[in-house]
């Protein structure tokens, strides 16, 4: 599945180095969470820090045109699953909420 982090700091990192693993999971990119846009296009290992949060119904609305051309190819910037990687559990819940609304599978590592 594609996935996308929720969180692009530290437990962000370390769900990343988690999905790397899994053979199942393809990271697409990090989600700012903060939207810092000082962050937004930089590289953490490798994976791209997309924006801010005002993107993510952006990148679920590609899914479903992606998904209605049957165009999941690998440059396709689009998600099916996301991680919420945030240490303050209020906000934690509140992102997964977002996402579950967006229509997003919520995903655990």
């Amino acid at each position: 599945m594609r996935v996308i982090i929720l969180g692009a700091g530290e437990q962000g990192r370390v769900v990343l180095n988690i999905l790397q693993y899994d053979k199942g999971q393809q990271v697409i990119g990090f989600i700012d969470v903060c939207d810092n846009p000082q962050i937004w296009g930089i590289q953490v290992k490798g994976i791209e820090v997309l924006g801010g949060l005002s993107l993510l119904p952006e990148l679920y609305k590609n899914k479903e045109a992606c998904l209605a051309e049957a165009c999941l190819a690998e440059a396709c910037l689009v998600a099916e699953g996301v991680i919420v990687a945030f240490g303050d559990n209020k906000k934690r819940v509140e992102l997964a909420a977002l996402a579950k609304k967006i229509g997003y599978l919520l995903i655990n590592a």
